[in-house]
């Protein structure tokens, strides 16, 4: 299984019918999400190698056979939202706190670029929606 389809899910006039979109965003869940990105491949694959470490040659082979792609939040999140209604804001609250910890690692009080996507997420699909005004998550957003 790979997160390619979550892009399907994603699209505005999807041609999966809403049964098959909420089996794959579950089927993803399970699979395929981490805190940190969705896997590009899952473990139980053969082929499967969830690190991208060692030597150009070593991380260029997995590159695409495991290691989470933190830029895929984005699209899982919309769909997640998509297919599970108000309920699964609180899900997605958790996830998002999870992933702000993020923030404390590496290049400290930065996200990589490819991240900008989740928290475009956050301040669209779930702070909006909960009563922050537009101007507080632009500033957020600026922010970041």
């Amino acid at each position: 299984m790979r997160p390619n389809q979550i892009l399907a899910v994603s699209l505005t006039y999807s041609m999966l019918s809403k049964e098959v979109a909420k089996a794959v965003v579950e089927a993803v869940r399970r699979e395929l999400f981490t805190p940190y990105g969705l896997r590009s491949l899952s473990p139980a694959a053969v082929r499967y190698r969830g690190s991208y470490v060692g030597d150009p040659v070593a991380r260029d082979s997995s590159y695409h056979q495991g290691p989470a792609w933190a830029w895929l939040l984005g699209p899982f999140i919309d769909v997640y939202l998509k297919v599970n209604g108000k309920k699964a804001q609180m899900q997605v609250r958790e996830w998002l706190q999870v992933f702000s910890g993020h923030l404390a690692e590496a290049g400290l009080g930065h996200v990589s670029r490819s991240s900008m996507a989740i928290f475009r997420i956050y301040l669209e699909d779930v702070s909006l929606r909960h009563g922050a005004s537009r101007k507080r998550c632009e500033r957020l957003l600026k922010m970041v």
